[in-house]
């Protein structure tokens, strides 16, 4: 993914995607290219991020994607088997 100028409109498309998933009930939180959070992100595996902050995050860190918080907070199992090779992701109800 390129580098995001703020209000460009891939960030815009970026920030609206995270909106959509935090809204759908998912915990987003911002991380880099490298798939490492940006931020300390413990705590939302507990709580949820408001739009707000998710906001701010877009502001902040301009090049941010968007990680999901996979689990009992979001909803999400997500299951990668080696010896398979398979991955599965299951939504919960």
């Amino acid at each position: 993914m390129e580098n995001l100028e703020t209000n460009s409109p891939q960030s815009n498309v970026l920030l609206e995607q995270a909106l959509q998933h935090q809204a759908r009930g998912w915990s987003i939180i911002p991380i880099g290219r490298d798939k490492k959070p940006l931020i300390e992100w413990k705590r939302y595996q507990t709580e949820r991020a408001s739009p707000e902050q998710i906001k701010q995050w877009a502001t902040q860190y301009p090049s941010m994607n968007i990680g999901v918080v996979t689990g009992a907070i979001s909803g999400i199992v997500v299951m990668i088997l080696k010896k398979t090779v398979a991955q599965a992701v299951i939504l919960l109800p």
